[in-house]
């Protein structure tokens, strides 16, 4: 197990970094359109974390894959697709709802897709005249909406007036919480946390995820006061979203943050446990040798990003 951990770890920093490398790239690139109509557009830009959003996409089938096997373990019977695409949707919408709508119309919009999603569920579900486990399939539609969705949204909105590499931190410090938490608890640990939950997590390993997660922070917190000065995008075309905003994070408020995330990591891998041990499941599956399912992987910084997006509207 650990030995899988060492090997895959590294390669998953490094496919993020290149992610993230390849997402900037891409942003600041302009693409000239064969139209010689004075009224249309003669170049295309395409708007910040294009790449990002497309990588979560595909990130989120895989997710709403781990949780509907969940769901039928409990004999709840979903529909992959409508999962797949009320996710997919929820997250986009940090991405693609434009500034000049308006908070109302935004909260609108947002509210009339999750009904939209909501009687899909429940018309698919009753279409040949079945009645029993309709509340089960629309709340589960909902959940999957909102924790695959939603929540890591907010990874989208912050890229809307942040750089890349802003997210790339931000998911790395979310990450250190659990290698901490790991390793200080397979040291030292010998106070159970949760046992009834989570028997291998431990107090002293939240203590070091936790202080771990802190250092990490400050850390890149003060690499990116000295040294990162994102490119300014373009807004013209398709986009209307800001250039990324100049960074300046107070290393006091980068250790606080840390600490926060720290514990919100793990919140947020004790609630992926509660899915599991509810499901019967001792990983959400068995696609990343050495961690389990991508649910395994990702549950911390699903947590974590609504939090981290309300830190980083502190700053502005």
């Amino acid at each position: 197990m650990l030995r899988y951990r060492l090997l895959f770890g590294p390669l998953m920093v490094a496919l993020l970094v290149a992610l993230i490398f390849l997402d900037d790239r891409v942003g600041s690139l302009t693409f000239n359109l064969p139209l010689t109509h004075p009224s249309l557009p003669r170049s295309l830009q395409l708007p910040p974390g294009f790449l990002m959003m497309s990588v979560f996409a595909v990130l989120i089938c895989l997710g709403t894959r781990e949780l509907r096997a969940m769901f039928q373990a409990k004999g709840i019977q979903t529909h992959f697709l409508v999962l797949s695409l009320a996710s997919i949707t929820a997250c986009s919408l940090s991405y693609l709802v434009p500034d000049h709508l308006g908070s109302a119309r935004s909260v609108a919009a947002t509210t009339t897709l999750i009904v939209i999603y909501l009687l899909a569920a429940l018309i698919l579900h009753t279409r040949r005249g079945r009645t029993e486990g309709a509340v089960a399939a629309a709340g589960v539609t909902m959940l999957t909406m909102i924790y695959f969705g939603f929540m890591p949204g907010f990874f989208m909105a912050i890229r809307r007036t942040h750089g890349a590499w802003v997210v790339a931190a931000i998911m790395l410090i979310a990450k250190s919480g659990d290698i901490g938490a790991y390793f200080t608890g397979r040291a030292i640990g010998k106070h159970k946390l949760i046992p009834w939950l989570s028997p291998g997590k431990t107090w002293e390993g939240l203590i070091g995820g936790v202080a771990l997660a802190a250092i990490v922070a400050t850390a890149l917190a003060a690499v990116a006061n000295r040294y990162y000065q994102p490119s300014p995008l373009l807004t013209a075309g398709l986009s209307d979203l800001p250039p990324p905003l100049t960074p300046h994070y107070p290393l006091g408020f980068a250790s606080i943050a840390g600490v926060l995330i720290g514990l919100v990591g793990h919140l947020g891998d004790l609630m992926a446990s509660l899915f599991k041990r509810d499901a019967d499941f001792k990983d959400s599956g068995r696609s990343i040798p050495g961690f389990g399912g991508l649910l395994d992987v990702v549950d911390s910084p699903i947590a974590v990003a609504p939090l981290a997006y309300w830190l980083l509207t502190c700053l502005e």
